[in-house]
Formats: C-alpha cells, structure tokens, sequence
C-alpha cells in the first residue's frame, strides 16, 4: 500500500510539474500551410530576423505527391506576408535545404530540383526581392546526367552568394562542392572536391568568416589508419584558392566524423 501510495504521489507531481511548465509558455498564435491537397508538407528550416519576421522553408507535396519547393514570410504576429512556390513540372521533386538574407531583406535559396524529365536532380540557387518576388534562377550543373543538391547559402558584404552541398557523377561517389555567384547570380567559380579514395565527400555548411571569406564544413572519405568519414573545413579567398583547410579523425575508431555546423565568434 505504501509503494503505491508513493507511485501514485510521484505521477501527481510528474503531471503537476508539466502543467505549470505548458502553462509558463502560452501560444501567441498558430497558422498552417496547405497549398494544395492533402499531400504532405515539411519545414526544412525556421528563421527570425532582427525585427520579428519569421521566414520558413521547405517542400510542399504537389500533383500525385511529387514535393515542391516553398519558403514564405510572416509577420511577428504571424500574418502571410507573401509565399515563393517552385514547381519544376514532370512531376519531380523540389526541396529548399537552406536560406539566407541580407539587410535589405532579399531573400537567397538553394536546395535541389529535378528540372527535366530524366529525374536527375540539379543544385539550383534562386534570389527573392523583399516581396517574395523571384529576381533570378540559376542551376549548377544544368541538362546533364550528374546530381547536384545545396545544402547550405551565405552571403558576404559585397552581396556574393556562396552554395555548399555535393555533386554525384553519373559514375561514382558524391563529391564536396562550393559554388560562388554574383549578386546577378552569374556563377564565379566552383571547387568540386573528389578525396583521396573517391570514396563520398559532402559539404553541409558555409558561413563568412570575419576576414570576409567563405569558409564550409563537412567530410572526405580517407583510407589512412582510423580514417573512413572524417571531418573536412575549408576556407577559400574571394578567387576560389583554398586560403587553409583542416581535418580531424578520430584517433580511436574507424568510424564517422562528420562537421555538421559552423560558426564563428566575433573574434
């Protein structure tokens, strides 16, 4: 009788405890996104800028399910302030992995999209005006037989745009990929990185460092004692020559080591 008393005490005080804490952090607003059909839709990436606009991001499930690219802004109290959709066509696949923005409050995506028939996706970059309005598109490559995605988009200062992800040969591994544009969105240079086993190697960040360069992280498949997947950084100058890059492995273990985020502090 004891014990259970005592359980019973300790789930009344589990579900007082949960009470007071769904209490302590009351919903301002809900809102949902169905652009069409009851197909499913998934946020990829939130974010919240300096004066309270929340911009979110993802893919959309379009005709007979294919998902389609979709990023939209709200206001602070959660009102639409416009949608961006991207639909290919053929019935393919459109995500969008990542987004960025700079103070005038233009808008960058990357991810992948099958832009063609052939179901080979491209890494595709696009810019977006403070109303949502699209200003340019770009692939990389465009028409071939490869497969590229973005995984992740900065922007610097002087308004260049830089992309991280992979390209996947016809035949082959997957290989760590950056690319830099203009702020017209004409392509400046790309670094295709095939490791020393052409094994699968991917970048999955890029941030600016404080000196103004590009820097990504991600891994390369090594063959050396404890290697397999380690861990890759890069910096590059603005001409696309790697101004330094480290790796790290774990000593121990012949496993993963993947660097997933960056960032820098202020110094």
């Amino acid at each position: 009788m004891k014990r259970t008393l005592l359980v019973f005490l300790a789930l009344a005080s589990l579900f007082l405890d949960t009470n007071l804490l769904a209490q302590s952090l009351p919903t301002e607003w809900i809102q949902r996104f169905r652009p069409q059909g009851l197909c499913s839709d998934r946020l990829l990436k939130v974010e919240i800028d300096s004066v309270g606009n929340i911009y979110t991001a993802g893919y959309a499930g379009g005709e007979r399910g294919s998902p389609d690219a979709f990023i939209m802004k709200r206001g602070p109290l959660g009102d639409t302030l416009w949608t961006y959709y991207y639909d290919a066509g053929f019935l393919n696949e459109d995500f969008i992995y990542d987004f960025t923005y700079d103070q005038s409050g233009n808008v960058y995506i990357t991810g992948a999209s099958n832009g063609s028939s052939n179901s080979f996706a491209d890494c595709f970059t696009a810019k977006l005006n403070v109303n949502g309005v699209q200003q340019w598109f770009t692939r990389y490559p465009s028409g071939t037989f490869n497969e590229t995605q973005g995984n992740a988009i900065a922007i610097d200062s002087t308004g260049n745009i830089y992309v991280a992800g992979y390209f996947d040969p016809q035949i082959g591994s997957p290989n760590w990929m950056v690319v830099k544009y203009n702020n017209l969105g004409v392509q400046q240079w790309v670094d295709i990185y095939n490791g020393p086993i052409n094994g699968e190697d991917k970048a999955y960040d890029v941030v600016i460092a404080p000196n103004g360069n590009a820097t990504v992280c991600g891994y390369y498949w090594d063959s050396t004692a404890f290697g397999a997947i380690n861990t890759l950084v890069r910096q590059y100058n603005p001409n696309g020559a790697i101004n330094w890059q480290d790796t790290y492995t774990n000593p121990s273990y012949n496993g993963k080591d993947e660097a997933i985020k960056l960032k820098y502090t202020q110094n």
